[in-house]
């Protein structure tokens, strides 16, 4: 931290300011803010210090230099009696290694890739998860973020180039679908999206990128798709209980054989008691509360209210998903119609 005067003279200064601002020691007469030698990436303070005393009002800018990020802070001092005396500089650095282990956190957890490359010093960091995704391990043909744009299809990189170079000029941030051969030579879709880090002069000094395997997605996605027509096609209604929260959840196949409407129905147990046949009603609570509690398997066949008042023959099964330490988390199973006959709604 320093003070300067109105003149933009620095009258006080810690250490540490001293060292950043490139001042041995500060002479009695003190030292104007234009004779700093500022480390690179640093503005010039006295066009930022002339405008705060002038607007008074305070400027927060944030600096990128030799791989570190800092923000810059210049706000104006009064007086007691609120006259303006002169100006405060604060310079904090930013500890960016909390951010990068949320971030490796969430990559890992989601499978996302991200990485960085530095353009004033040429310096890539991959994340463990974008090193898999590109198919490059620990090679050490892919160090640099020029090795790794080398490994986009011929056909891909043109496009994936001209991006790139408008990215560093224009800034803003741009999505890709593009091919990358791996260190084997097989070729694999890749999606992401990159954006700029800029310094306080503007400038673009740095890409920041995140990646993921379009193909891993795509077959992911086909596979739930599949798994749903097959549930429709065989009329199977699927649920899941979050056993410590007793928070239940359906496909859309439960709410259509149960007869609710999804946009205004919550899900819950009762709701789907109250369409199983009043003899088989107890049997079934009794059940769903043994898998919950007790974790034991449910398989039990039913009769299940249809829209006209009929009944259908169906088959309510569920089991329990159990942590390491023997805690029961979750409750899954389903509701199956086993038959096409109907019976009679009971008297009233």
């Amino acid at each position: 931290m320093a003070l300067a005067d109105q003149a933009l003279i620095i009258r006080r200064a810690s250490r540490m300011a001293q060292d950043l601002l490139g001042i041995s020691d500060l002479p009695p007469t003190g030292l104007h803010l234009s004779q700093c030698n500022l480390p690179r990436g640093f503005p010039a303070l006295a066009p930022i210090a002339n405008a705060v005393l002038r607007l008074q009002q305070t400027r927060r800018i944030p600096v990128l230099s030799g791989g570190r990020y800092y923000t810059l802070v210049m706000s104006p001092v009064l007086d007691v009696h609120h006259k303006q005396i002169g100006i405060s500089i604060t310079v904090t650095r930013f500890d960016i290694e909390p951010f990068y282990n949320v971030l490796r956190l969430v990559s890992k957890v989601a499978r996302v890739g991200f990485w960085t490359h530095n353009l004033d010093s040429g310096e890539t960091y991959l994340s463990p998860e974008a090193r898999e995704i590109f198919g490059v391990g620990h090679s050490s043909s892919a160090r640099s973020f020029e090795d790794i744009l080398a490994r986009a299809h011929p056909e891909d990189q043109p496009l994936l180039r001209s991006s790139l170079a408008k990215l560093q000029k224009d800034g803003g941030s741009f999505e890709f679908e593009a091919r990358f051969f791996n260190d084997s030579g097989d070729a694999s879709w890749l999606k992401g999206s990159m954006t700029v880090f800029q310094d306080s002069h503007g400038e673009i000094v740095q890409f920041i990128g995140v990646c993921w395997d379009k193909d891993e997605v795509d077959d992911r996605d086909l596979l739930i798709d599949c798994g749903t027509a097959i549930q429709d096609r065989l009329s199977i209604g699927v649920f899941s209980i979050d056993a410590v929260n007793n928070v239940p959840s359906w496909n859309p196949a439960m709410f259509y054989l149960l007869g609710y409407d999804p946009e205004t129905t919550r899900p819950s147990a009762e709701l789907l008691l109250e369409q199983i046949h009043p003899d088989d009603r107890d049997a079934a609570r009794d059940g769903l509360r043994d898998v919950q509690v007790e974790g034991r398997p449910l398989h039990h066949s039913l009769r299940l209210r249809a829209l006209d008042g009929t009944y259908l023959r169906a088959l309510l099964f569920a089991q329990a998903k159990r942590e390491k330490d023997g805690r029961i988390s979750q409750v899954y199973g389903g509701l199956q119609l086993t038959v096409t006959g109907t019976e009679q709604a009971p008297d009233a």
